[in-house]
């Protein structure tokens, strides 16, 4: 229990950074206490805080090119507009009625499907953004659509364009055969959080904490993975392959999404 209250705080304070210019720590606590209980408690303090970040438009994922996508995992993507389709509504399961549109987005790897969802759509109409215009997209989920992998901006996505970003902290994502997998023994699981996508599909998330020959390690578990891991109790030993790790101003964060595998040794 110390060492998740240690983790926990040790990883507020690093959200708190992208942001003391814009509030003093206290009010950056208390921020996170009044959303809690806006929330009911839905989410904990590290990921208020991380929502926060990213409203102050302070938060950027990994950086990822278009050809290393794959489902089921949060990212950020720089590229160009490249085509533009036709606004469609839909039929929400409770009667509501939503928007889409579907873009094709493109790097120098290849190109992909971007939706932009509901209040999003209006970015097209009004012509904000149009065909070749360069943009980023932080915080975006994937998975597998009708034509491959596709790009959704969520509620919790973030929309720039390239020519006004602020200068981002340095960021990359890295995946080599020595830091592909992990093993250690399970020593917690936090609870589990459930977010909604635009598009009505639930997702969920929570973090573990290995201890490993090099000390702990909290990995961030994402959907399917958040399944997985509960088969396994405390202290199991476990090895888990084909981690995303993450590089945020020199701190490395480790991803458990859909292509990763969770097995004992």
């Amino acid at each position: 229990m110390h060492i998740s209250h240690n983790w926990m705080e040790q990883t507020i304070q690093h959200f708190f950074t992208f942001v003391k210019d814009l509030h003093s720590e206290t009010s950056f606590q208390q921020e996170i206490q009044t959303r809690k209980q806006e929330y009911d408690e839905l989410f904990d303090e590290e990921t208020i805080a991380y929502l926060l970040v990213d409203e102050m438009g302070r938060n950027t994922d990994a950086f990822i090119k278009i050809k290393d996508l794959h489902p089921g995992i949060e990212c950020a993507v720089t590229g160009m507009i490249t085509s533009i389709g036709d606004v469609k509504t839909f039929q929400r399961k409770k009667g509501s009625q939503g928007r889409l549109v579907k873009l094709i987005l493109t790097d120098e790897t290849g190109s992909t499907p971007l939706i932009f969802w509901n209040e999003d759509v209006s970015l097209i109409e009004n012509n904000t953004y149009t065909i070749n215009t360069r943009v980023t997209i932080i915080n975006g989920y994937t998975k597998k659509g009708y034509h491959g992998i596709e790009i959704n901006v969520g509620k919790w996505s973030k929309i720039e364009c390239e020519d006004h970003k602020n200068n981002l902290p340095d960021i990359s994502i890295k995946q080599t055969p020595e830091e592909d997998s992990i093993q250690g023994i399970l020593s917690e699981i936090k609870p589990t959080n459930v977010f909604f996508r635009d598009d009505g599909t639930e997702g969920f998330i929570t973090k573990i904490c290995l201890k490993t020959s090099q000390g702990i390690k909290q990995l961030i578990l994402w959907d399917k993975q958040v399944k997985n891991i509960q088969q396994f109790k405390i202290g199991d030993s476990i090895c888990i392959n084909h981690i995303d790790y993450r590089y945020i101003n020199g701190l490395k964060e480790m991803h458990v999404n859909g292509k990763a595998q969770i097995s004992c040794p």
